[in-house]
């Protein structure tokens, strides 16, 4: 299981039967909640990025991290029909990302 922590702008990757922390990844923006598809963790973070890291080795993916065009705030990341999709805090806007076009990039 994976949970962001805003608090010290961290991913923390957990142990789904004890809670035990196996992992945390560093960000340099507040993370919000974000989804795993691919073999990637993609989370947004405060200021319209999105970032990526191997689920397996916790390095990022292509450059690590991407702006996003229109949600200067990303809320919410989620993964389906193989794609990324991610709300805005205000809720006004929907953007879909190709995650296997950013982990090329």
């Amino acid at each position: 299981w994976w949970a962001a922590d805003g608090g010290v702008d961290q991913v923390v990757q957990l142990d789904g039967r004890t809670g035990r922390v196996l992992r945390r990844l560093s960000t340099t923006a507040l993370p919000n909640d974000g989804d795993v598809v691919g073999g990637v963790v993609w989370v947004p973070g405060f200021g319209g990025r999105v970032y990526g890291w191997s689920a397996a080795t916790g390095r990022p993916v292509g450059r690590g991290s991407w702006p996003l065009p229109s949600v200067a705030n990303p809320f919410v990341l989620a993964a389906g029909f193989g794609r990324l999709w991610v709300v805005d805090f205000k809720g006004t806007d929907l953007l879909e990302l190709d995650p296997a076009a950013l982990a090329a990039a």
